[in-house]
């Protein structure tokens, strides 16, 4: 043999390793950005879905009591609101509006909170007023 073509087995042999290196590392690459976007999608599907409930409940709180909420429908009603533990609705004491509370459901017990505000107002007055609408979910 001539030393060039013994060198050029050991080439070959160096070439070979490098290129299944990079295969491995590719390969590895590759598995590893799969399971990070699988994990990321499970979050951000977690998410949307407590969103979800929180806008759901908004749509049924409106859905019930109409776009102006009228004080006087809260009195001794409860409606189910799936998906929360509780719902809480506030209006503080400004201008001409007395203050109010209404609570349904469990509020002290809770992994997020959303808050919304909301036109409501009085029978037999004119002025409306702004009241916080509190979801837990």
């Amino acid at each position: 043999m001539t030393p060039i073509r013994a060198s050029k087995g050991v080439y070959t042999i160096v070439t070979t390793y490098v290129f299944i290196i990079i295969i491995v590392a590719v390969v590895l690459g590759l598995v590893y950005f799969q399971t990070s976007a699988i994990t990321q999608g499970e979050v951000l599907g977690s998410k949307t879905t407590v969103y979800s409930y929180a806008k759901s409940a908004k749509e049924r709180f409106f859905f019930l009591y109409g776009g102006d909420v009228i004080q006087e429908e809260f009195l001794n009603k409860t409606y189910d609101f799936p998906g929360i533990t509780g719902i809480r609705l506030v209006r503080e004491s400004y201008l001409k509006c007395p203050p109010f509370e209404w609570v349904q459901g469990d509020i002290n017990n809770f992994d997020q909170k959303f808050v919304y505000l909301v036109p409501m107002s009085v029978l037999n007055q004119s002025n409306n007023c702004i009241a916080k609408l509190e979801i837990y979910i």
